[in-house]
């Protein structure tokens, strides 16, 4: 039962026209092989009638081997194929889930390799502003004044960094 409650395959709708044409060839073959194996039974019950009958019993013979070779052609194809065509349509779904798994993993490495970049600038740009305000706060712990511009160096400098997280917070996936 899928999630709508129904049981069936797939609905109509969702069939493309490649899966329309692979049913109807199925149903043909269906029928094709339905009517040579049926018409060799048909005909190896009316050559049981006629034992007994050497003329007859040679012509139906000879028909018979023919259908016979024909129905084991069609009915080796037919099994056979089957399972060969299930395996090659879950081969290629397979091949699919496996592309679209590349595709997410190239995109979210992408991410990865941008996140890491924007880190390594943030980094970079934060060890000098670490050291003004050890430099500002030994500064002010020895009670020597500080001016107006370290004390805006400083507000810059955490302005620049809460920018740059902003940016960081936008490359990072959700």
């Amino acid at each position: 039962m899928d999630a709508t409650g129904s049981t069936g395959s797939a609905k109509r709708s969702d069939w493309t026209p490649e899966l329309r044409m692979q049913r109807s060839k199925e149903r043909v073959t269906a029928l094709l092989a339905f009517l040579l194996v049926a018409s060799t039974m048909a005909l190896t019950y009316r050559t049981f009638s006629m034992a007994g009958q050497d003329g007859k019993m040679q012509d139906a013979m000879g028909v018979l081997s023919l259908l016979f070779g024909l129905a084991g052609v069609v009915v080796g194809y037919y099994f056979g194929r089957v399972p060969g065509d299930a395996r090659a349509i879950e081969s290629h779904q397979t091949t699919q889930m496996a592309m679209e798994t590349m595709r997410d993993m190239s995109g979210a490495s992408s991410t990865a390799n941008q996140m890491a970049e924007k880190t390594r600038e943030i980094q970079a740009n934060l060890d000098p502003d670490i050291d003004k305000a050890k430099r500002t706060r030994a500064k002010l712990a020895a009670g020597d004044p500080v001016d107006d511009e370290e004390i805006q160096q400083l507000t810059n400098s955490v302005l620049r960094l809460q920018q740059e997280m902003s940016e960081l917070q936008k490359i990072a996936p959700r």
